[in-house]
C-alpha cells in the first residue's frame, strides 16, 4: 500500500511538546521537528507503514522469517512498532529513543496499545550495556536533522555484532550528505557485518542499508526476483526487496 505523504505545515496543528509538533488532516497525523517531518500515521490504516524508509527498513522481518526478539534503536512515533503488532502475534520488541516528548506524543496520539519495552537513553548506551541477542535490529538515528554520530564509530558495531545471532539482520535508515560521507559509515560497518544490501529511495535522500553476517543467502537473486514479481508468482516476493542492491564484501 502506498500513501501519498502529506507535506510539512499543510495540515492542522493539534500539539506541541518541546521542540516536537502534531499536525493532523482528513488523511494523517504526523509529527515535525521544524519543517522536518519525522513520522506519519495513516488514520485509516494505522499499522501500515507510511514512509517508505520504513517499508524499506521493514524488509529485515521477511529475511529473518518470523521473528521473536526485536530491537529498534530510534523509536519516534513507534510506526514499526504498531505494524509489528499488526503482524506477529508473538513478538517481543524493544524499543530505545533519547527523547522522552516524542515517546510521549507516541502514546498520546498514534495509537500504541502494547508497543512492547520503551527505554529512555542513547542507542549507543543501550547496544553497549545489554546482553540481549536480537533477530532484527531497526537504527533510525539522527540528531538536528544529521546522521548520529554514533554511527561513524566502529564500537558502536562491535557492539551491534555482540547483540545480534548469525542469522539476525540489521536495518540502517541514513541520509548521508554524499558519498565519502556514506563511505565513513560503511568503512566501520563492514568491518563488523561484511554482507551489506543498499536501497536508494527515488526522490527522497534517505539510503537505507540491510547488513548482516549471512544477508546473501536471505536475499533473493534480484534478477528472477523482479521476475517473480512481475509474474505475479506465488512467492510474492515485494517491490521494497527487489528493491535493493548487494554490495560485495570487502576483501581480506
Amino acid at each position: 500500500m502506498n500513501f501519498e505523504i502529506p507535506l510539512a505545515d499543510s495540515g492542522r496543528l493539534i500539539s506541541t511538546n518541546g521542540s516536537y509538533t502534531v499536525w493532523q488532516d482528513d488523511k494523517f497525523y504526523w509529527v515535525q521537528e521544524g519543517t522536518d517531518i519525522q513520522s506519519v500515521m495513516s488514520i485509516d490504516f494505522p499499522a501500515e507503514l507510511v514512509l517508505p524508509t520504513h517499508r524499506l527498513m521493514y524488509v529485515a522481518t521477511e529475511l529473518v522469517g518470523r521473528p521473536r526478539s526485536i530491537l529498534n534503536l530510534g523509536f519516534g512515533v513507534g510506526s514499526l512498532e504498531r505494524k509489528l503488532q499488526s503482524d506477529f502475534s508473538n513478538v517481543d520488541c524493544t524499543s530505545v529513543d533519547v527523547s522522552r516528548e516524542l515517546t510521549e506524543i507516541a502514546q498520546q496520539y498514534f495509537f500504541l496499545d502494547n508497543a512492547g519495552t520503551i527505554v529512555i537513553a542513547k542507542a549507543e548506551d543501550y547496544l553497549a550495556a545489554t546482553s540481549q541477542k536480537y533477530d532484527v535490529i531497526f537504527i533510525d538515528l539522527f540528531a538536528a536533522g544529521l546522521n548520529a554520530s554514533c554511527l561513524y564509530e566502529g564500537v558502536f558495531y562491535k557492539n551491534l555484532v555482540s547483540s545480534m545471532h548469525e542469522q539476525s539482520v540489521a536495518a540502517i535508515n541514513l541520509i548521508p550528505h554524499d558519498e565519502p560521507d556514506l563511505l565513513k559509515i560503511l568503512l566501520p560497518l563492514r568491518q563488523y557485518l561484511p554482507q551489506v544490501a543498499l536501497a536508494q529511495i527515488e526522490g527522497r535522500k534517505n539510503i537505507v542499508l540491510l547488513a548482516g553476517n549471512s544477508l546473501h543467502a536471505s536475499l533473493p537473486d534480484q534478477a528472477q526476483a523482479r521476475h517473480d514479481k512481475l509474474s505475479e508468482s506465488p512467492k510474492q516476493v515485494s517491490w521494497d526487496l527487489t528493491a535493493f542492491t548487494q554490495l560485495p564484501e570487502p576483501s581480506a
